[in-house]
């Protein structure tokens, strides 16, 4: 069987010095560490507790697949296990990331404990969605931990099932770091917009000597990607050297379409390190690039008639939150298209470039990967990133359509990482007018209801809301006004958090462009996809309640 290796997420390229991992090679802290439950497994370090917790997810994606209950109930146990021990062992993630952690966890484990209940149920379509809950929660548990904490130390081991010991999901691990292995490219004749430029990429290590094939580690079915783009961020292209006669050489063809330089990421998994890691170079070329002039965002793309849509969970990217992604994709009959061939060993393949020139991401979609040539795919694919970099990101997504590659591009705007205090823009708006004071504060009381798994003092909440909404139709439109009066006649919790789901996207937007400096903030649940408006920055999420109450996590003061 081919191995398989990471594709890094948002990863630095360059000027980035490796982060030392202060939980990578240490046994579990003693002081806060948990006590041994009698029955419950122990695990000698973080890399071999997050071990078993891939293989267990693998468990219960076999099981759901064979539709055997057995096989989940087993692996259920096994995974939340697990979790609860990195719950315990896991004080040394510090900061705003140590509770995301707290909620990725607890999401990881409901997810699980979801698919358990609905292969009980038989209902194996729920089963299989709560899976990819799962993937996207076991995602975003291991973007909160430093590089290299959850690899396995050298003397560590952890029981597995040699079965499956190869179906273990490495899929988008970080990388980054400075890169082990330097390269150049050099043309036969100068780079010229329309004329095939014949390129060969000589690739060395520290030591200067040549990078070898044998060198290098497999990944979806290719060892060396070459990731090329102008400095327009317009014209993309990846390609796969090939050697020649000289070690160290791999040579390459492609015809620009726009002047000036292009820049050069070689993706490479160097097999001394199994990490994988970019090595970076330009091509020269007579004429200057071009800048960047289409910065608007989008995030459709129509290619030879197919329509690609690529949508997040979160209604801001930014710089350290992980966030989940989907792209779709249409046919020119505006239909989901479910014909995506295979193409280096996934149905898409998305490549990113931020507009400093020097971060890039190459990211493979979760889910299932083509086995065999005839399988096919779409029309939706899920992805999962973390961004690195704030301002512009082109992204690309490469597909194969009747044999041939189409790419894609989108462009996405990152916002700069959450600050602890007001914002800027919020602490210089004028204070929130009586009316939009009045709002705000019956909503908090039905946010915390909601919180609390309770429905006490929303019919009072919202009859408040409706009579100061009415009162300033300047403000408030009626569509606001028709979402409040549904959320007030909601007969149960699950009524009443559907209804709260408008009020809050329309309320977040009114607070933004009414008020500001007000102690409000705007929280995000990735689980939900949803937001809401709280006047503390301690998580209480109304859209679960108890069962994942710190669920989510603050993405502006209004």
């Amino acid at each position: 069987m081919k191995k398989v290796f990471p594709i890094a997420l948002f990863a630095l390229a360059l000027a980035t010095s490796p982060t030392r991992s202060i939980l990578a090679h240490e046994p579990p802290a003693k002081v806060g560490a948990s006590p041994k439950v009698e029955g419950k497994p122990t695990f000698g370090s973080l890399g071999t507790a997050w071990t078993a917790v891939n293989g267990a997810a693998a468990e219960l994606e076999k099981g759901i697949a064979a539709k055997d209950g057995a096989v989940v109930h087993e692996a259920e146990e096994r995974l939340t296990d697990a979790l609860s021990w990195l719950e315990s062992n896991s004080a040394s993630v510090l900061g705003d990331k140590a509770t995301r952690l707290a909620a990725a966890l607890k999401q990881a484990k409901l997810a699980a404990q979801m698919i358990h209940e609905g292969m009980d149920a038989k209902d194996f379509a729920k089963a299989e969605s709560d899976r990819k809950k799962l993937k996207g929660a076991l995602k975003l548990v291991e973007a909160q931990y430093p590089p290299d904490a959850l690899k396995v130390p050298a003397s560590g081991t952890v029981a597995m099932p040699s079965s499956h010991a190869d179906q273990v999901d490495h899929e988008n691990m970080p990388g980054g770091g400075e890169p082990t292995l330097k390269s150049v490219v050099l043309t036969k004749q100068p780079l010229a917009v329309g004329a095939k430029a014949e390129a060969v990429i000589r690739l060395s290590k520290p030591d200067g000597q040549p990078v070898l094939l044998d060198d290098l580690a497999e990944a979806h079915t290719e060892k060396i990607h070459l990731l090329i783009i102008d400095a327009s961020l317009t014209d993309y292209r990846h390609v796969h050297p090939r050697p020649t006669g000289t070690p160290g050489e791999y040579a390459f063809t492609f015809t620009p379409l726009k002047p000036g330089p292009y820049r050069v990421w070689a993706d490479l998994v160097p097999s001394a390190t199994n990490k994988q890691e970019y090595a970076m170079t330009d091509i020269a070329a007579p004429a200057p690039g071009e800048a960047i002039t289409d910065r608007a965002p989008s995030t459709r793309a129509v290619v030879d008639g197919f329509e690609f849509v690529v949508t997040f969970d979160s209604p801001v990217l930014r710089v350290g939150e992980a966030a989940m992604g989907s792209v779709t994709i249409r046919g020119a009959d505006k239909q989901p298209f479910t014909k995506l061939e295979p193409l280096m060993g996934a149905y898409a393949h998305l490549v990113g470039f931020s507009e400093d020139y020097k971060t890039i991401a190459h990211i493979h979609p979760m889910g299932a990967e083509p086995t065999k040539p005839t399988d096919r795919g779409g029309p939706s694919l899920d992805f999962h990133i973390q961004p690195a970099q704030a301002g512009l990101v082109r992204l690309f997504v490469q597909v194969q359509i009747d044999g041939k590659d189409r790419f894609a591009p989108v462009t996405l705007i990152v916002a700069s990482a959450a600050s602890s205090g007001a914002s800027p823009a919020a602490a210089t708006r004028k204070p929130l007018g009586a009316a939009l004071d009045t709002v705000t504060s019956e909503y908090a009381k039905i946010q915390q209801a909601l919180a609390q798994d309770s429905l006490a003092g929303i019919g009072p909440a919202t009859a408040a809301i409706l009579s100061a909404a009415k009162a300033s139709p300047s403000i408030f439109a009626p569509v606001f006004v028709s979402a409040v009066a549904a959320l007030g006649g909601a007969k149960d919790l699950e009524a009443a958090r559907a209804a709260f789901r408008p009020v809050s996207a329309a309320l977040i937007l009114i607070v933004a462009a009414n008020g500001g400096g007000s102690g409000r903030f705007e929280v995000y649940c990735p689980m939900a996809k949803a937001a809401w408006i709280q006047t503390s920055r301690e998580i209480r999420n109304p859209y679960y309640g108890g069962s994942m109450l710190d669920c989510g996590g603050v993405k502006r003061e209004l």
